[in-house]
């Protein structure tokens, strides 16, 4: 399989396809969609893997793609992510002149919250991230 991706041209990835949500999108964002969804459902198999597991730059980055997707949600409240052993935050929803409810935690918690896949107490409900 990696030689027939090396093997596709810069058009080929430019090419829009539909995505299993029904979105269009470039072919080029396949491969990160499927690195996205075998970390994932590797936690959700409970098959030992948990998000703690998971490295530190793909947790940090699959943040930025929920943070970027939850933004678009019209019912997003302001969030901000407020990792408990990272120099960085993220934030998201809506621009709004309220000021973003702050959430601190672990970072693999703050992914776990924000994918659904673990419930939180706390003053905010998330949408669905996909």
């Amino acid at each position: 399989m990696e030689a027939a991706l090396a093997a596709l041209d810069s058009a080929t990835w430019q090419t829009e396809v539909k995505s299993a949500l029904g979105r269009t999108i470039p072919a080029a964002e396949i491969p990160w969609m499927r690195v996205r969804e075998v970390w994932l459902h590797a936690v959700d198999l409970s098959s030992g893997t948990t998000f703690t597991d998971l490295p530190a730059p793909l947790i940090d980055t699959l943040i930025d793609d929920i943070t970027i997707t939850l933004s678009t949600r019209p019912d997003c409240p302001p969030v901000r992510l407020a990792p408990t052993d990272r120099h960085r935050t993220w934030e998201f929803g809506p621009p709004t002149a309220e000021a973003p409810v702050v959430v601190e935690a672990p970072p693999a918690e703050l992914l776990a919250w924000t994918t659904g896949r673990a419930s939180r107490a706390g003053p905010v409900a998330l949408p669905a991230w996909l």
